[in-house]
């Protein structure tokens, strides 16, 4: 044809040399990286050589692990996931609640740092391929956080303002604290509406309603002694304390 080759050889790896006779060749490879060295000769012996190096990877990735998972998950905990190789950055997506999270990376690790809602429910979607353009098979996970827990604290005292010792503080039947030889009281609860009742040896019950939620909140209350001759008349100061919301 006027070009003056007279023969085309390839070698694979280092291997022998091959005569390539129709100009195409199918060559199975395995994974990893192999180079290729062509090699033509013109008819008085002079050759030309030109070689190519490239990898074979047909891996699917694949998340060796993620988190937060389960029930009562911190609301600081943060999100992380934990490729089996390297991934194209570019192409990972990972949405929490349909909403496209902002990724940072160490090696084949992704990291979501927020902060999460209390007692919500949260699913995890992940997509993404590697390097060589494998596409990770959809990952999807589901976590639950932790309630928010508010103490509530107060004091319990009779009407000249002496502490009322040994009162008993009860939410829903259940008693939740008991007031110290100081009438002080404290007791963690979640957002919400409770009936608190306080009870104390000589004085009449008293039961209140009280709003627990995401800002400071008091809680006055009177209680009535008992008519049996004491002259005290006790009252109670509720109050809720170190609340943190985070939306």
């Amino acid at each position: 044809d006027g070009s003056g080759v007279t023969g085309v050889w390839y070698q694979v790896d280092g291997g022998e040399w091959v005569l390539l006779e129709d100009g195409n060749v199918d060559l199975d490879l395995g994974e990893g990286e192999h180079t290729i060295v062509v090699k033509a000769v013109d008819a008085v012996g002079n050759h030309g050589n030109f070689s190519v190096t490239f990898s074979v990877d047909v891996t699917v990735p694949t998340v060796i692990s993620a988190g937060p998972q389960g029930e009562d998950v911190a609301i600081e905990a943060p999100l992380t996931i934990v490729f089996s190789e390297p991934m194209d950055h570019g192409t990972v997506v990972v949405t929490v609640n349909g909403v496209a999270a902002t990724l940072t990376w160490d090696g084949s690790n992704a990291i979501c740092a927020r902060d999460w809602a209390y007692d919500t429910a949260y699913a995890v979607i992940v997509n993404g391929q590697d390097l060589h353009g494998n596409a990770l098979g959809q990952y999807s996970w589901s976590f639950h956080t932790e309630v928010q827990l508010v103490t509530v604290s107060g004091f319990v005292l009779d009407e000249n303002g002496e502490p009322v010792a040994n009162a008993t503080i009860t939410v829903g039947g259940v008693v939740v604290a008991t007031s110290d030889a100081d009438g002080a009281y404290s007791f963690m609860a979640p957002p919400g509406n409770y009936l608190v009742t306080v009870s104390a040896d000589g004085f009449q019950d008293q039961t209140r309603g009280l709003e627990v939620g995401g800002v400071l909140a008091e809680l006055n209350m009177d209680l009535e002694r008992v008519n049996d001759g004491w002259n005290r008349w006790p009252y109670v100061v509720m109050g809720i304390v170190g609340c943190i919301v985070f939306f």
